[in-house]
């Protein structure tokens, strides 16, 4: 619908103070559409999203002194991202997306939920809370000047019948855009990076930092296809609204970012720092315990939007496969899963993901996005095609049967589990070898110094 609509109607003349803001609203509406199609099924609809607690509103006034010393240490790079990609590496978490190289530049985080973890429970503390900018924003007086060629807005509402509030977005977009611009002025970063670029308060972001030359990256967070429509515009959208330049896993996903959103140039492969730090940490490890009873290892990510038909398959196919241990890996691990799964699944929830996929003979999920990682660490995937979600992520990604093959039933997945003759662990990452570079450590010191200090057209 979004794509028909920016093809059919001239949305770039909808503007406000001059900016086009076709930019922010088509990802308000995506991103809609994407939330309706995946909310939580069966007993874990409670995981959808609540208003907030009272306690979570005066967690995040206590955010506005959250590591405010940090404000005083001066930083050339500036990256905004949040508590969602903070991983354990030791005792500390880190975040994923900026470690081990980029944990010396300021990080402004969003807590997500209202809370963050302690700066002491953290492996680099140079931190503050956006919550800081958020209080900010929330006092501007601010009243929402005329949008031109709001007509088109009121008819897109109409034909997507998700009625959303685009002046409220507009209004947020705006009164960030101040505050951002007033710290970007006493800051003075010469870099600014986000996790991602859309939505109000980080395309506000952007267009502060545009309006004073100072360089915005996109950091990859996860996977990005031809079919993401938040990253494939049929049209060219203002470039304020987008980041000057992309820092990606891997060639493949260089490969199909279109012109018209960040020009092919400035795309720049970097790898995954953190995937590449856990897949070179000691070896790959063996079943230990489980490699007398068990004869393979399987780890499962789950996915909240369907997870209770994953649970439904994980049970029935672990009732088939006797021989195998399941490790499954739950999006939330406050959920109880006593009495639902056969003697030969372990539910996990103190180990890191990651490294239990390493030391498994497969990894199984839906569409999580493990599946783009699990082969560098040489294990390959099953992918449940519950929903028709997997082939509608992956299908035209993971190609290589060698390293990803698709199951619809329990059946189809027991049979593949135990005939599927695996490739080495070092074959399958060298077939995966496009989708994630090595040499992360040296590729994003090369990056930076790059773009550090250039100013680009806005």
């Amino acid at each position: 619908m979004i794509e028909s609509f920016e093809v059919e109607h001239e949305v770039n003349k909808i503007s406000v103070q001059g900016i086009s803001i076709w930019g922010l609203i088509r990802a308000m509406y995506i991103s809609e559409e994407l939330k309706e199609g995946n909310e939580p099924d069966g007993w874990n609809k409670t995981l959808k999203k609540q208003n907030p607690s009272k306690c979570q509103k005066v967690a995040r006034l206590r955010n506005i002194a959250y590591g405010w010393k940090n404000l005083f240490n001066r930083n050339e790079v500036v990256i905004f991202s949040d508590k969602l990609e903070l991983r354990k590496v030791g005792e500390k978490y880190v975040n994923r997306l900026t470690y081990p190289s980029l944990d010396q530049y300021l990080l402004v985080e969003n807590s997500v939920d209202g809370e963050h973890i302690t700066l002491k429970e953290r492996k680099s503390q140079n931190v503050i809370s956006l919550d800081l900018f958020s209080c900010f924003a929330r006092i501007i007086p601010w009243r929402t000047p005329k949008i031109v060629s709001e007509g088109m807005l009121k008819e897109l509402n109409k034909e997507s019948g998700l009625s959303l509030d685009y002046k409220q977005a507009i209004t947020k977009f705006f009164k960030y855009k101040i505050v951002f611009g007033g710290f970007l002025d006493i800051y003075k970063p010469k870099i600014v990076m986000v996790n991602c670029y859309y939505g109000p308060t980080y395309q506000a972001l952007i267009c502060a930092s545009k309006e004073r030359g100072i360089p915005i990256v996109e950091m990859q967070h996860g996977l990005i296809s031809r079919t993401d429509k938040l990253y494939q515009p049929k049209i060219a959208i203002d470039r304020r609204l987008v980041p000057d330049y992309m820092f990606v896993f891997g060639e493949s996903t260089k490969g199909i970012i279109p012109n018209n959103f960040v020009p092919q140039e400035k795309v720049i492969v970097v790898g995954n720092g953190y995937v590449e730090y856990l897949a070179g940490t000691g070896t790959r490890l063996e079943r230990g315990q489980y490699k007398k009873k068990y004869a393979r290892t399987i780890v499962v990510t789950a996915q909240y939007t369907v997870e209770s038909k994953l649970v439904e398959f994980i049970r029935k196919a672990a009732s088939l496969a006797s021989d195998s241990l399941f490790l499954y890996v739950p999006r939330d691990a406050t959920n109880k899963y006593e009495g639902i799964f056969p003697k030969n699944v372990r539910v996990i929830t103190s180990s890191n993901a990651y490294e239990l996929i390493k030391q498994a003979d497969f990894h199984a999920t839906v569409y999580s996005t493990c599946a783009m990682e699990a082969p560098f660490f040489g294990t390959p995937n099953i992918l449940i095609n519950i929903n028709g979600k997997s082939k509608e992520c992956f299908e035209k990604v993971l190609t290589d049967p060698e390293t990803t093959r698709y199951v619809n039933t329990e059946e189809e997945f027991v049979r593949l589990v135990s005939t599927w003759e695996r490739l080495e662990p070092a074959e399958i990452k060298l077939r995966h070898k496009g989708f994630i570079q090595t040499g992360y450590v040296q590729e994003i010191k090369k990056a930076v110094e790059r773009i550090g200090g250039k100013k680009d057209d806005m």
